[in-house]
């Protein structure tokens, strides 16, 4: 792995200037432009060459994602174990996962038997800082803080070269 933490100060600079290169294509998006600023973030681009916001934004983001770092691992404190299908209605053998960030969400039920469900919310698997990590298909359980829940969903996040950064499980 190598490579100090990014201290929490780095890691709002880069929220900072990935919101900004969004931003500014929301606010740009295909007019032609010469430069922008939003907030100490600015981009200055006064060749005639009929840049667009779009393009702008687009090459801040790319540089911001060549640089971007893992999930740090303070952030990543439990640990899972992954059941995929195994095609005839039952799960395979468990894999464990750990290093994983779990995200856990509520909602009210109104019905007349319970306030609430048992919950659900999104287990963040990094690509490199979670040991044992894949991508978790939909349907698979996953077994993490005591209780079992479904995987509704896995979003695989990439950089801007394709490789994957983390996945997001929605779990219920």
């Amino acid at each position: 792995m190598g490579g100090a933490e990014p201290s929490d100060d780095e890691l709002e600079a880069c929220q900072k200037a990935v919101c900004a290169a969004v931003d500014a294509f929301a606010e740009f998006g295909e007019g032609r432009v010469g430069g922008f600023s939003i907030g100490d973030f600015k981009v200055t681009h006064y060749e005639d060459e009929g840049t667009t916001g779009e393009e702008i934004a687009t090459a801040d983001a790319f540089e911001m994602m060549r640089s971007l770092r893992p999930i740090p691992l303070r952030l990543l404190a439990e640990d899972a174990v992954v059941r995929v299908p195994d095609g005839t209605g039952g799960y395979a053998e468990g894999v464990a996962v750990s290093h994983v960030r779990f995200a856990r969400t509520q909602s009210v039920v109104d019905d007349g038997h319970r306030g609430a469900d048992a919950g659900g919310g999104k287990v963040y698997v990094d690509a490199l800082n979670s040991d044992g990590a894949f991508e978790v298909p939909a349907g698979s359980r996953i077994d993490i803080g005591g209780h079992s829940y479904l995987v509704a969903e896995c979003r695989r996040c990439e950089d801007f070269n394709g490789h994957v950064h983390h996945w997001e499980l929605v779990v219920r």
